[in-house]
């Protein structure tokens, strides 16, 4: 990926109001979110974007669904299956400070552990 190309992702994530100003791309990663719907996990496919800061998934029709969540934020970290017996989720749960209450996040992404140490040196480090 190009410095241009960066700085156009940073600026939409700022736009967004998904990160701060003075946060900023560390790696972009393709991957799915499972979103609960209704009594269902559904698989929406997306980017994932990590930031100094930040968990930021874009997914699904014209980036209808988002998230982001600060590392600091993040209580547990474990790992999970997706579709029932794919061994490739890792599931976060984290404080909303919006809500004022615990939020699971499901994400699906390949070499899980590897995602799972770098997500657990972020909160040591935030």
């Amino acid at each position: 990926m190009t410095q241009e190309e960066i700085k156009d992702i940073e600026n939409s994530l700022r736009e967004g109001e998904l990160i701060d100003s003075d946060d900023s791309l560390e790696v972009t990663e393709k991957g799915d979110y499972w979103e609960k719907f209704l009594i269902f996990n559904s698989q929406v496919r997306g980017y994932y974007y990590f930031t100094k800061k930040r968990i930021v998934f874009i997914g699904g029709f014209g980036g209808s669904s988002q998230f982001s969540v600060p590392y600091k934020n993040i209580k547990d970290i474990k790992k999970c299956n997706v579709g029932l017996f794919i061994p490739c989720g890792v599931l976060i749960t984290v404080f909303d400070d919006k809500k004022m209450k615990d939020v699971k996040y499901k994400l699906s992404l390949l070499k899980r552990d590897k995602w799972i140490s770098f997500l657990e040196e972020k909160r040591k480090n935030n």
